[in-house]
């Protein structure tokens, strides 16, 4: 299922977001800025650097390899 191009960032990447007028694409860097523009918001706040590292893992895990895989299931 290909994603429609006027949902897709200017480099043709999704997921992205807009912040203050910033296209930010790709979700680790997402989560990294939103996590710098709202401290007060941030939930891996109280992680530990270990706890970070798991979490960022999994992340990937979940990006790169499960969810192409139920894309190409589900479609």
């Amino acid at each position: 299922m290909e994603c429609p191009t006027w949902i897709r960032s200017k480099e043709g990447m999704v997921p992205f977001v807009e912040l203050n007028g910033e296209e930010i694409p790709d979700s680790g860097l997402i989560i990294s800025r939103l996590c710098r523009a709202f401290p007060d918001k941030d939930t891996e706040a109280k992680l530990k650097p270990a706890q970070k590292g798991h979490s960022r893992a999994l992340q990937s895990l979940v990006e790169v390899s499960l969810l192409p895989s139920a894309a190409r299931i589900l479609y």
